[in-house]
């Protein structure tokens, strides 16, 4: 089978969706759509596909078999809908949608129709986390009882071109931590093995003053076997060494840094610069003293390191082929983004949320229609 792509959005993530695509020898035919006339002629003049200025006929074609949804954040139920209710495979890029009530529909979509559904995580693909859960999977670090991540990167020049700047805005986007740490709460959740039920979240002020959400953020989470993780990151001015530079197409040249932590009963595992990870166990005595076991450094390209979109495509393409199930259940991703939105209600609130009562707190109005 030769399989027909469409990719709707050809900002920076959708670009680079073309672009991948254009190495994965079953995708026979890419069909971009882009209603801004400078990413399209980018698009059509770089690769030399046929770009359309409208989504809806493309969806609708005979020859496209999987949709790539990679427009802002608030259209992403209406395209995604569309597509499934037309019979074609979707990987959609996270978040799910910009509110709780439209991933909701997106799910509901699904389930009526059957339709392949893969939300965009890529990291669980990348070289630098999996080998992270490859070790927690070995059992040498014992059961994950901690998670902890550092990330601050300087405002990426991409957030500042889109129409309206819609990404720091929270009603299009849904929020800072559904928008840029929603891949971080799921390695969380796969790491552990268990699921989010509490979330509570310190967040100051907006520092870059043009945002309409919070640009700095502290998320603290609880999973079902009690292992706690934090999530910190700002939208600060980052290191800007030349080793620190975000490499990717996203945040060329801007200020960059990183550490991600995972403390387990028998051992600990240490993720820093993206391009290192270095494990730790405790004394055979036991003593808690860690020592050096293994460093795993990393050459890669950076994009194959943390977020490996390219092998999240290919992987999707032969399992739309094959008629197999995404890797990452629907439902399993739609959790994730349950817990990104009780995040946002525990900021304001300004105290832990649980996740079983504020989801029966969002069913109410349903059931009441």
């Amino acid at each position: 089978m030769s399989l027909g792509l469409a990719v709707i959005g050809l900002g920076a993530r959708g670009y680079k969706t073309v672009r991948d695509a254009v190495d994965i020898p079953e995708i026979g035919l890419t069909v971009g759509c882009e209603p801004i006339p400078d990413r399209a002629q980018r698009a059509r003049d770089d690769f030399g596909i046929d770009v359309e200025s409208d989504w809806a006929p493309v969806v609708d074609r005979s020859d496209i078999h999987l949709v790539y949804v990679a427009t802002p954040n608030d259209r992403h139920d209406e395209v995604a809908c569309a597509a499934m209710n037309a019979g074609k495979a979707v990987l959609l890029q996270k978040p799910m949608a910009h509110s709780i009530d439209a991933c909701r529909r997106i799910m509901r979509v699904q389930e009526e129709t059957g339709a392949f559904l893969q939300i965009g995580f890529e990291c669980r693909y990348s070289l630098l986390y999996s080998k992270a859960k490859e070790l927690v999977d070995s059992g040498q670090v014992g059961g994950i009882r901690n998670f902890q991540m550092n990330y601050f990167s300087s405002l990426w020049h991409v957030w500042l071109e889109h129409p309206e700047g819609w990404k720091w805005l929270a009603e299009r986007s849904g929020g800072l931590i559904a928008e840029k740490l929603s891949h971080y709460i799921d390695l969380f959740q796969w790491y552990t093995g268990s699921l989010v039920n509490e979330v509570d979240v310190f967040a100051a002020d907006p520092v870059l003053s043009y945002f309409k959400t919070t640009d700095t953020v502290h998320v603290g989470m609880r999973t079902e076997n009690a292992a706690t993780g934090v999530i910190t990151f700002s939208f600060c001015r980052a290191s800007t060494a030349a080793e620190d530079q975000s490499e990717g197409m996203d945040g060329a040249g801007t200020g960059y840094y990183f550490d991600h932590t995972l403390i387990g009963e028998k051992g600990s595992l240490h993720l820093h610069d993206a391009r290192v990870l270095d494990l730790f166990l405790y004394d055979c005595d036991g003593e808690t003293r860690p020592y050096l076991e293994r460093r795993h450094e990393f050459d890669e390209d950076r994009l194959k390191l943390v977020h490996n979109t390219h092998d999240e495509l290919a992987d999707v393409v032969r399992r739309v082929i094959d008629d197999e199930p995404p890797s990452l259940a629907p439902a399993v991703a739609f959790q994730v983004f349950e817990v990104c939105f009780a995040a946002e209600e525990s900021q304001r609130r300004r105290g832990p949320v649980r996740l079983d009562e504020w989801r029966a707190a969002k069913l109410k109005p349903d059931q009441s229609s």
